[in-house]
């Protein structure tokens, strides 16, 4: 599954009844047993219950359930196995946190590519960039684009995804904020030159653009910087 296909049947957390969304004024809560369905207050809840309980609580947490198990049996022995099934997780059972954790497994086991699965890695930094079922952390999602490119061939699959996403993020930059003293940091320079080269690379395909080899040249340039930056952060 592309990550445009995994994006479209990849639905926001909702209230079950009422389908408010999650904001900075609404914290949805999810059902203690089966940890799956969300609902905005108790009154949303106390009017699904019922029928929740009788028709899909416990299938949801037999699935749940079984997703974590067949994680924690595959361990880090397959790591195609489990971005499949964090796809599944998220799109399928909408969980989307736990899909996140098999991602992030998956992203560091040497089965079936060295250093990681690279679909893994841009999917679980697309979750940590915009916040779905993680706490937003663009710090963490550069980090992981930045990965997918050290394992990713010029051009390649996830190259495109990825480019895009780090040529998101330095549009605007990172500014991080000190919560002890309120002074705020810059963990990443907002950076518009880097951010068209990234656009650029996104779309460059090495058998057809004519520009490619200026593009492959400033990459291999500039490759060893990118990968100091991702052993230190």
């Amino acid at each position: 599954m592309s990550l445009e296909f995994y994006l479209e049947d990849l639905k926001p957390y909702t209230c079950q009844v009422c389908h408010t969304g999650e904001s900075t004024t609404t914290k949805l809560q999810r059902c203690s047993l089966c940890k799956v369905v969300r609902y905005c207050g108790v009154e949303c809840q106390r009017k699904h219950w019922k029928q929740h309980k009788k028709g899909e609580c416990e299938k949801l947490k037999k699935m749940r359930n079984f997703w974590i198990q067949d994680a924690q049996n595959i361990g880090d022995k397959n790591g195609t196995h489990l971005f499949i099934g964090a796809t599944r997780v998220a799109t399928e059972l909408g969980d989307h946190a736990l899909a996140v954790e098999m991602f992030e497994r998956a992203a560091n086991t040497n089965y079936p590519i060295e250093g990681g699965h690279p679909n893994a890695m841009v999917y679980a930094a697309y979750h940590y960039e915009h916040g779905y079922g993680v706490k937003q952390n663009l710090e963490k999602a550069f980090q992981l684009y930045q990965r997918v490119l050290s394992h990713s061939e010029f051009g390649g699959e996830n190259w495109g995804p990825a480019c895009i996403g780090l040529s998101r993020i330095h549009e605007e930059g990172i500014i991080k904020e000190d919560k002890e003293t309120g002074s705020y940091s810059t963990v990443i320079e907002k950076n518009l030159e880097l951010a068209i080269k990234y656009k650029v690379f996104s779309k460059s395909n090495p058998e057809t653009d004519g520009d490619v080899k200026y593009l492959e040249q400033w990459w291999n340039e500039n490759r060893d910087k990118f990968m100091e930056q991702i052993e230190t952060s």
